[in-house]
């Protein structure tokens, strides 16, 4: 099975949603993790979007996610390609 690593887009958001709440259930922490998709979404592509995200695509859809903050404190950080 091959797998790609790509930014993620907005289409993507529904699967990293599942992804997290997959993280949260195993951790046992699902009643921590309240946010919808369209939460995620306007933290990932929203004008004040906060989150960054790569995915791990493989043969049968998202595979793997990786987030981080799109800036740091201070303002300092990534910078997101519009």
């Amino acid at each position: 099975m091959r797998t790609r690593v790509r930014e993620a887009t907005p289409e993507d958001v529904p699967g990293i949603h599942d992804l997290i709440r997959q993280l949260a259930d195993y951790d046992r922490e699902s009643e921590l993790f309240t946010a919808s998709v369209a939460d995620l979404e306007e933290a990932m592509f929203g004008d004040d979007a906060i989150l960054h995200a790569l995915v791990a695509e493989g043969e049968d859809g998202l595979a793997g996610v990786a987030r981080g903050p799109l800036r740091r404190a201070g303002g300092a950080g990534m910078q997101r390609r519009r």
